[in-house]
């Protein structure tokens, strides 16, 4: 007998190595295609980071360009009054916070009385802007670069120099625009020239900086840094570095940006901010599969043990009973029990060990819960009733929306699922403070919302086809709104007739005891059942979970930034509204693309540039009561910007070919087309309000 079991056990232990080796070699695999996916997307990331880039730096100097050309109307307009020299500087210098000094040098001697220097000038010092005249024996402008560039240039274009030091300005470094003005005889009048300090490029390299530590800097044409947003000394080893080399959008011509074409931008990232979220989840996949894998050793360890104390019968019926064990065990240690006040579950395993499952999870004023029933019984069941509650608590720490949360369950599962073991599941989120529910029938049973079954069509149990995409529903869930959710345990209880409990009895069980607590409710469900099966034995996993929402739902609404990126924040509440008041995945996606629209319009128009401010997008509706009375979506989207009524704009003419058509205009006419109804306000308290209504059907 010894002999035996040592020969099952020098069997047995090279197998759980064997298998240890091949779950390392699985999860390396995949920790090497994570890290290609993540290099990949972090490359593409860079590549659109430095593309905004150069579009933010161009665009500003573009507008230095503007500003040069009015300054030389200006002065060409007033070359008779020497002394308005310096004011129209310093209304030059006034357009934009871009620019740090503007002058107007004027040729040798020109107005006698000034001297052979004459250089009125206006610079910016922090906040103030301090005139003053440059020209001077010891400051000869006419020896300077940007001087003798343009001198005599009859053309009249301005130029850039390369990026210098300029001393009469605390060492800055700067770039300088500069162009003749000529007076009505002809003559060289003055050289004008605007200043740029590379130092207020600081601004616009630091937002585009795509993770926490990294590191954007400006440089020359030799590679020399000029701006850094960081001090960091950043190396290949720990960081990925990407530069580009600054080209001219459509909108800006070659000629503006001789010079600076020559500069580059370059982005380095932390290696660790991108590839350290994907090995976090491969170890915790890697310590849930030790786990199961260490589990499984035990159970074969203890069936050794059994296997020679008792008789073949004797043996066989031990090694069940402490796999159900084990398995129950498994399976009501995963299940929570701190329930908070508005949610509550319960589940009563039958005595052959199932796969019934409920889990539950409280992010801000999110609640995503799950209910589930697992194919087979026994352990396969209970170790796959763990891999899914294990990987729910994962993915809704980490995803938003329970369509996120069930294609990850589903890509997990599938991947390892060789006895094609499914489960079906329904996975959703409340908000609680909006009212609204989402979720995702993974061929679960439908449950019963507000006494009515939450029917849709759903989508196939998890575990069938890695590939397969879901669909997420919504439905409003106001104040006294009742969820309640069930395995078909409930449903397919059957008493000494072999008659089945039913939906039918369940709908009226929960018709009679609504008015109870979530507690109550429960506990008095599932005894309803019990007491319908009388003395009849338990054939499956009884599970049940029940929410109510006792608090008063506001209507949705978010207030953010003057600033395209915080359009990032919209989507996700417009997404989940337009679900749950019935709209279709098309209506939604067609409605939050005129929100956004109307919102880029306000950001864009309503505020000066580098003006901070905020605006507030409300939310209302009106259900559909029937096919006659269509429902109602109502975005009201109110800022304090100057006065900008949108619909007073002239109209675009999408006919036109793109060439000839007007610049802009095109947001306005893409959501005045998709909504049925916008309407504009300006208030007396200085506000401007935008409403925009779309009609629903029944």
């Amino acid at each position: 007998m010894k002999a035996s079991l040592a020969h099952v056990r020098a069997k047995g232990i090279p197998t759980l190595i064997g298998a240890a080796l091949f779950i390392v070699v699985i999860m390396g695999g995949n920790l090497y295609k994570d890290y290609r996916q993540d290099q990949e997307n972090a490359r593409l990331l860079m590549e659109s980071k430095l593309r905004i880039a150069n579009l933010n730096i161009m665009w500003e100097l573009y507008d230095v360009k503007m500003a040069i050309d009015e300054l030389g109307q200006k002065v060409s307009e007033q070359l008779n009054r020497p002394d308005n020299m310096y004011g129209i500087a310093e209304e030059t210098i006034e357009t934009s916070t871009f620019i740090k000094a503007v002058f107007i040098a004027f040729s040798p001697n020109y107005y006698p009385s000034k001297g052979r220097w004459f250089q009125p000038r206006c610079i910016r010092h922090d906040s103030l802007l301090v005139r003053e005249q440059g020209g001077r024996k010891t400051h000869d402008y006419f020896k300077q670069k940007w001087y003798r560039d343009v001198d005599g240039d009859t053309l009249c274009r301005p130029k850039w120099t390369p990026p210098y030091v300029d001393h009469s300005q605390h060492n800055a470094i700067v770039m300088t625009l500069s162009k003749p003005v000529y007076d009505k005889k002809g003559k060289m009048a003055a050289v004008i020239g605007i200043d740029v300090s590379l130092q207020t490029l600081q601004k616009l390299l630091k937002g585009i900086e795509p993770y926490a530590g990294s590191v954007c800097q400006l440089l020359d044409s030799e590679g020399h840094m000029l701006v850094s947003t960081d001090d960091t000394n950043y190396s290949p080893e720990r960081f990925l570095i990407a530069t580009t080399t600054l080209t001219p959008s459509n909108s800006t011509s070659s000629e503006m940006v001789d010079s600076t074409n020559k500069l580059q931008v370059r982005l380095a990232i932390p290696k660790r901010a991108v590839f350290g979220p994907a090995i976090r989840q491969n170890l915790i996949s890697l310590a849930l599969m030790i786990t199961g894998l260490l589990m499984l050793a035990f159970i074969i360890q203890r069936s050794l043990h059994n296997l020679f104390i008792l008789n073949k019968t004797r043996e066989q019926q031990q090694i069940i009973e402490g796999e159900m064990r084990i398995a129950h065990d498994i399976q009501m240690n995963m299940l929570h029990q701190d329930f908070p006040p508005s949610l509550h579950a319960a589940l009563i395993p039958m005595k052959e060990v199932g796969g019934d499952l409920y889990d539950f999870y409280q992010k801000d004023d999110a609640l995503y819960f799950i209910i589930g029933d697992v194919s087979g019984k026994g352990l396969p069941a209970a170790m796959v009733m763990a891999g899914t509650v294990a990987t729910f608590r994962i993915a809704s720490r980490h995803l938003d929306t329970p369509l996120e949360i069930v294609s990850e369950i589903n890509s997990v599962i599938s991947e390892r699922n060789p006895n094609l073991i499914f489960i079906t599941a329904f996975v959703g989120k409340l908000d609680t403070r909006h009212g609204l529910l989402t979720f995702c029938n993974a061929g679960h049973n439908p449950p019963v919302l507000n006494g009515q079954l939450l029917e849709t069509d759903p989508d196939i149990p998890i575990g069938y086809d890695a590939n397969y995409v879901f669909h997420q529903h919504g439905a409003l869930f106001t104040q006294g709104s009742l969820l309640v959710m069930y395995t078909d345990g409930i449903t397919e209880a059957r008493n000494t007739k072999r008659q089945f409990m039913g939906t039918k009895r369940l709908m009226s069980a929960v018709s009679e005891l609504s008015k109870e607590d979530v507690g109550s409710l429960t506990e008095a469900i599932i005894s309803e059942t019990c007491k319908f099966m009388g003395p009849a034995e338990q054939r499956d996993d009884m599970t049940l979970m029940c929410i109510r929402n006792d608090a008063a739902a506001q209507s949705p609404a978010i207030i953010i930034n003057n600033d395209v990126e915080e359009i990032s924040r919209l989507k996700p509440l417009i997404r989940d509204y337009c679900e749950c008041m019935g709209c279709s995945q098309q209506n939604t996606r067609k409605i939050r693309l005129a929100i956004e629209e109307a919102v880029v319009n306000v950001i864009n128009y309503a505020f000066q540039k580098g003006e901070l401010g905020t605006i507030r997008i409300d939310m209302q509706a009106q259900p559909a009561t029937d096919e006659l009375h269509k429902g109602r979506l109502t975005f009201i989207i109110t800022d304090s910007g100057k006065p900008f009524n949108p619909l007073a704009q002239q109209a675009v003419d999408v006919e036109q070919a793109i060439n000839d058509r007007q610049t802009g205009g095109l947001g306005i006419y893409l959501y005045q087309h998709i909504m049925d109804k916008v309407t504009y306000e300006r208030t007396d308290d200085g506000r401007n309000v935008l409403t925009l209504i779309k009609e629903i059907g029944s």
